[in-house]
C-alpha cells in the first residue's frame, strides 16, 4: 500500500462557540493535503467535549457543531490528518466558548401596588441577551433570593411576578433580590414593591337656588 504522505498546507483559524445554544463553524480542508480521514482530540490527546461534534472528511459537510456548550472555557483542539497507512500531519486551533451576560434595559427600582388590585411585574420585558435571536430573553429564567409574601407569586420561566396585596399591607415596602440567568451567567439587581392605599374621594354636591 502506497502512502499519501499527508502534509500541512495552511492554518486552522481560531473559533468561537456561543454557550448554551447551537452554533457551528466551517473546517478549512485546504489546511491539509492527502488526508484519508481525520482524528480530532484536545491538544493533550484527551477527548474533545461531548458537545463538540466534528463533521469533517469524506462525504461530510466539513463543519464543527457546538451543541449547547455547558461552560465558558477555552480549548486547544488538535486535528490530525491521517493517510491509509497511518502517516499523519496535524494542526491545532483555539476554541473559545463565550456567553453574553443578560442585560437590563433599565433598573426596576420601586414599583407601586395597591390593596385588592392585581399587580404584575414583567421581568422578561426588561432583560435581553445578545446570545439569542429574539428581542426578549425567551429562555432566560428568573429567581428571587428572599421568601416572597404569601400573596405574591413568581413564574420563573415566564418571567413575571403577580401580587394581590391585602389591605393590611398598605404602607409597607418589600425589597427583593432578583437573579436573571441565561444558563451560563447570572446578573442580579434589587427592586422594591411599595403598597399604597389609594386615596378615597368624597364629593359633595351643592345646589344654589336664586329667587327672582
Amino acid at each position: 500500500m502506497t502512502a499519501n504522505n499527508p502534509y500541512v498546507t495552511g492554518e486552522l483559524a481560531d473559533q468561537t462557540c456561543t454557550g448554551a445554544v447551537f452554533s457551528s463553524f466551517t473546517f478549512n480542508t485546504a489546511a491539509f493535503s492527502s488526508c484519508d480521514f481525520y482524528w480530532v482530540t484536545q491538544n493533550d490527546g484527551s477527548s474533545i467535549p461531548t458537545w463538540l461534534v466534528p463533521n469533517i472528511g469524506g462525504s461530510h459537510n466539513n463543519t464543527f457543531s457546538c451543541i449547547n456548550p455547558s461552560s465558558i472555557a477555552t480549548y486547544t483542539i488538535k486535528v490530525t490528518c491521517i493517510d491509509s497507512i497511518r502517516n499523519t500531519a496535524n494542526l491545532t486551533f483555539s476554541l473559545t466558548v463565550s456567553n453574553n451576560v443578560p442585560v437590563a434595559s433599565s433598573a426596576i427600582g420601586t414599583k407601586t401596588a395597591y390593596p385588592a388590585e392585581q399587580f404584575k411585574l414583567r421581568f422578561r420585558e426588561t432583560y435581553t441577551d445578545a446570545d439569542e435571536a429574539g428581542t426578549n430573553a425567551q429562555w432566560m429564567t428568573f429567581s428571587i433570593a428572599e421568601t416572597l409574601q404569601s400573596w405574591m407569586n413568581l413564574d420563573s420561566n415566564r418571567g413575571y411576578l403577580i401580587a394581590n396585596a391585602p389591605t393590611s399591607a398598605a404602607g409597607s415596602t418589600y425589597t427583593y433580590t432578583l437573579s436573571a440567568t441565561d444558563t451560563l451567567q447570572t446578573v442580579t439587581e434589587s427592586f422594591s414593591i411599595k403598597v399604597n392605599q389609594r386615596p378615597s374621594y368624597s364629593t359633595n354636591f351643592y345646589t344654589s337656588y336664586t329667587d327672582y
